[in-house]
């Protein structure tokens, strides 16, 4: 028996075209169709179009000394003309955040390029004087009017500043005050000084528009190498202010052979001015939140004790010609110690808030005739570390400081030892006090090594134990104490030479954890690589707020410890600093400061509104 006939070949032919028409028809019915193959007068992709000719993008020669002018060139080195018509350029730089990048205008293309010809077209991208020296620049060529994506072309790094400006002191965006009133500026390429002195100019950063010219001087300074100058202003500069130093364009080389190229701009604020007097320090609150006490320059220019009441945000002078820093409350929130100006030097004084009295409770000579006195009472209430500082812009300078301990009920100070030149007080966590004293003498730039201590006042009160040795605390600024967590933050600068100068810049910030646990603390890195100084540890230690220098302004900003999260909850224009933590954490105080106009304010975390104190 044979087996049946299998079917035909139109059979099957039949079969497969019907599957193929019922895979087709859903796609169809969805809305979706598939692309046919591309007609004989369909155009090309606009990548093919451009895939054909040979890109480049410079700066034409015939633009020498103009700013941001560049040139993009299409070459064909085909047989046949490449249709251009509707199709434009334009530049965009890599420079600051991606999704905001500077753009040129759109330029059209010429209608076509010939075979074995070049077109040309001119675009003009203005450079800021704040960008960087370096920076590459895409070329994108797009439809005028259409839906296909931007094609880029070519890209280039150029470098339009021909001789480079180093800012050696102040950098770029940092805020403080120039030592001995002057900047120092370094060039890459010798010029003359009679045409720096043309070119560099200094003004106010006032909003977009130009500021107050400052007359300067131009001097060259041969101990700090070749090529570096001194900028110095002929009149005081005013305090908390940004300033923009500018070096012109039109700067030429000696031999006339290399050109600045674009402006060049370093942008600052100054800190307090000498006749401004000294810095301003972070206020303090009551143990009840409800008071707040600070020192500032009063209605006739003396450093004033000032008192504040948060319920109606009023201030009232308390005691004047006091000395710097920021005072303490005692346990009854009744009384403040504050530095207080001794025929000897510094002392402490004490304040009753209730009645107006103050009286002198440690005199100068009983700390060996000081200069300055920081205060920090134990949260008991029943003594006061205090930083006894000798000598010297800071504490971190060739000076002698020494910590003591002020017994408030019996009025007696007694000096922890010291193992270099300076200490420190960290903070306290109930009866102990936690110090930090040098482990080495400073070296050439003033770089200084700490260690850690622990005095605990409830056993014996004279037994010192090293929690962390060796130096592992290094160039700190200052500390902050959670006042209820076993943490501490501590605040770094970074120390250079400049020849005849000593510079200290505001560095990073750093964390000690489990201050009260058997194994010792451990220290954490928080930030890296900005300018931070004068931080605040929340209560429980889970915030930290902290002043940190950005676009030429201290900006208050706040940041976890955990995640390392920060956020900015006061700016501009020009200082934000000195924060201290409400009682329950749910505030931060700091200073504001702009010109001659200082002003405590008060920030709520949760909702971020701000009050400012009224002094009348």
């Amino acid at each position: 028996m044979k087996p049946p006939k299998g079917p035909r070949r139109s059979q099957v032919a039949a079969a497969v075209l019907l599957t193929v028409a019922m895979t087709l028809v859903p796609l169809a019915v969805g809305g979706c169709r598939l692309r046919p193959p591309p007609g004989p007068d369909d155009p090309p992709p606009l990548s093919d179009i451009l895939e054909d000719l040979d890109w480049n993008l410079t700066e034409p020669a015939a633009a020498a000394g103009k700013e941001g002018v560049y040139e993009l060139s299409a070459y064909n080195p085909g047989r046949a003309g490449v249709s251009l018509s509707g199709l434009v350029a334009y530049l965009v730089a890599e420079v600051g955040d991606s999704s905001d990048r500077p753009r040129s205008e759109e330029v059209p293309l010429p209608i076509e390029a010939g075979p074995n010809a070049a077109v040309s077209v001119t675009l003009t991208l203005p450079t800021l004087a704040s960008w960087p020296e370096e920076f590459t620049i895409r070329a994108i060529v797009k439809q005028a009017t259409g839906t296909e994506e931007p094609v880029e072309v070519a890209s280039a790094v150029f470098r339009p500043g021909r001789i480079a400006l180093i800012p050696v002191w102040p950098e770029y965006g940092y805020l403080d005050f120039p030592l001995d009133d002057s900047f120092v500026i370094r060039l890459d390429t010798a010029v003359s000084l009679d045409s720096l002195r043309a070119c560099v100019s200094l003004r106010t950063a006032a909003g977009d528009g130009d500021g107050a010219l400052v007359p300067l001087d131009v001097a060259a300074v041969p101990d700090l190498g070749p090529l570096t100058y001194e900028v110095l202003p002929l009149v005081d500069l005013e305090p908390f202010t940004r300033y923009s130093l500018l070096v012109g364009r039109a700067l030429v080389s000696e031999d006339g052979q290399t050109r600045m190229g674009r402006d060049r701009a370093v942008v600052f604020s100054t800190g307090p001015s000498r006749s401004f007097g000294s810095t301003l320090w972070p206020p303090a609150w009551s143990p009840t939140g409800e008071r707040l006490a600070w020192v500032a320059p009063g209605t006739t220019g003396a450093l004033t004790l000032f008192v504040g009441d948060l319920r109606t945000m009023t201030a009232t002078a308390m005691v004047e010609r006091v000395l710097g820093g920021t005072p303490a409350w005692a346990g009854d929130g009744r009384h403040i110690l504050y530095a207080v100006a001794d025929p000897a030097g510094a002392g402490v004084g004490r304040l009753d808030v209730e009645t107006g009295s103050f009286d002198v409770m440690v005199r100068a000579t009983d700390l060996s005739g000081p200069c300055e006195v920081g205060i920090h009472t134990s949260p008991d209430g029943k003594w006061a570390a205090l930083d006894v500082n000798y000598g010297g812009v800071d504490a971190h300078s060739d000076v002698m400081q020494t910590v003591f301990i002020l017994d408030l009920a019996t009025g007696s100070a007694e000096a922890v030892p010291s193992t270099g030149l300076c200490s420190a007080v960290v903070g306290w966590r109930e009866s102990r006090l936690y110090y930090a004293s040098t482990h080495l003498s400073f070296d050439h730039a003033h770089n200084f090594r700490y260690d850690l201590y622990v005095r605990d006042l409830e056993e014996g009160g004279l037994q010192d134990e090293a929690v962390l040795y060796s130096g592992e605390l290094e160039n700190v600024g200052g500390y902050a104490m959670a006042a209820s967590a076993g943490a501490a933050a501590l605040w770094t600068w970074d120390a250079e030479s400049l020849g005849r100068w000593i510079v200290h810049r505001p560095a990073d910030v750093w964390m000690l954890w489990k201050l009260d646990e058997a194994g010792g603390p451990e220290l954490l890195r928080l930030t890296s690589g900005g300018r931070y100084r004068q931080a605040a540890l929340s209560p429980d230690g889970s915030r930290l707020a902290a002043a940190k220098a950005v676009d030429g302004s201290w900006d208050l900003v706040v940041v976890d410890p955990v995640t390392h999260d920060e956020s900015v909850v006061a700016e501009g224009p020009a200082a934000q600093f000195a924060p201290a933590w409400s009682p329950d954490g749910t505030a931060i105080a700091f200073v504001t400061a702009q010109g001659r106009s200082t002003r405590i304010a008060v920030i709520n975390v949760t909702t971020g509104q701000t009050t400012v104190f009224t002094v009348p």
